[in-house]
């Protein structure tokens, strides 16, 4: 395996660009289309990159996703450098599920849930 790149399905990719751009700092890799309404988009933060896809787009391409619920049973986790800044910088602007924690397992760690339910665990090892 070379990479992972997770899909989120979401009711709207402009309003989902917002948060994760504006709130959690992702740049904008590219739109389609690129004015206009957008059905989908690649997000990099780093070496971690996201694709948003329009549950009306994902319809079209993936049938069998169609009627799946947005938010996922699954967990992204990401590693970081400098959690305490970035959860600094975002607390109050997003809804965390776990404060800030250290884990038996080495990392520092919160949880947050983004604006279509998908789970996002930030984490760094603890020094």
């Amino acid at each position: 395996m070379k990479k992972l790149t997770p899909n989120l399905m979401v009711e709207s990719v402009d309003e989902t660009i917002v948060f994760y751009r504006d709130v959690l700092g992702f740049k904008v890799v590219m739109t389609l289309p690129e004015a206009g309404v957008k059905d989908f988009a690649i997000l990099q933060w780093g070496n971690v990159e996201l694709m948003l896809q329009s549950r009306k787009s994902i319809r079209e391409d993936l049938p069998f996703m169609a009627e799946q619920p947005i938010g996922a049973s699954s967990i992204l986790y990401v590693e970081v450098e400098g959690i305490q800044a970035l959860h600094d910088r975002i607390s109050g602007k997003v809804s965390v599920l776990l404060p800030m924690r250290k884990t038996f397992y080495g990392m520092q760690e919160f949880c947050i849930r983004d604006p279509h339910g998908y789970v996002i665990v930030f984490a760094e090892p603890v020094a």
